[in-house]
């Protein structure tokens, strides 16, 4: 289950309309919970975090969702992620090399930005 609904995207976010909407909410939310080293645990963790925590994920798999819509889905992500870049109309993504490799590296600057502040990116022991 997601972390967020249709509903939410389209009402709170007020993100772009996109297809696929239910795959995007899913794959959005695994971008999330790899990036968070599975710290939240699901729908029901967001429970277990702070109320303004807890917004700020559903806003970043939000940001996440219009992300991967925009782009056309997974497959582009990491398509250009492999490659080093792809455009799409107006829209460009160009990489360079990275040591990293990780899951940080298919997540939207605007879904980090929201992450970001909240503590759960940070790498070591998690005390959420």
């Amino acid at each position: 289950m997601g972390y967020i609904t249709e509903d939410y995207y389209k009402q709170v976010y007020c993100g772009n309309d996109v297809d696929g909407i239910d795959v995007l909410i899913e794959r959005a939310s695994d971008i999330i919970d790899n990036v968070t080293m599975m710290r939240i645990g699901g729908e029901e963790g967001l429970d277990r975090l702070s109320p303004v925590i807890a917004e700020r994920v559903r806003r970043a798999t939000a940001a996440e969702v219009e992300f991967l819509g925009a782009v056309g889905g997974t497959v582009e992500v990491e398509t250009a992620a492999k490659c080093g870049g792809f455009s799409i109309g107006k829209f460009t993504v160009s990489g360079g090399s990275s040591a990293s490799g990780g899951a940080a590296d298919s997540l939207s600057p605007t879904a980090l930005s929201y992450l970001e502040p909240t503590g759960l990116l940070k790498r070591g022991i998690s005390i959420l």
